[in-house]
């Protein structure tokens, strides 16, 4: 589970980020429902947190011609 949260991209401090998980399976659905049970401790929230300050982001998120269609 680390390594995923890990390449979910760098967190700032009071900003969120939500992973929407897609499946095309139901035990894969079933799986991420349960994800609503887990509760990470300080120490690894804290480890999660220093994994992301580490990914630098460069570039857009996409392409001009597609940016320019977000939020319409």
């Amino acid at each position: 589970m680390f390594s995923n949260i890990v390449g979910l991209g760098k967190k700032k401090e009071n900003q969120v980020f939500v992973p929407i998980p897609g499946t095309t399976k139901q035990h894969r659905l079933k799986e991420n429902i349960g994800a609503v049970n887990i509760t990470l401790s300080e120490k690894e929230l804290d480890r999660i947190n220093a994994a992301l300050e580490t990914i630098k982001i460069s570039g857009e998120r996409y392409p001009a011609n597609l940016q320019a269609r977000v939020g319409k």
